[in-house]
């Protein structure tokens, strides 16, 4: 698990989180090998009030 912390602008935001959908979006497109083990992936993107 990772936990990241930063302070971006709007523009490298939006470019940031286009990143992360591009590689959510090649794992959507990879096929599921048979002897492969069941995982989840999971990426959340929220203000952090203590930031402030």
């Amino acid at each position: 698990m990772w936990r990241l912390g930063v302070k971006f602008n709007a523009a490298r935001q939006q470019e940031t989180m286009g990143k992360l959908r591009a590689v959510v979006e090649e794992y959507l497109r990879l096929p599921a090998d048979d002897d492969g083990e069941a995982t989840s992936l999971l990426i959340a993107h929220h203000r952090d009030p203590s930031a402030d």
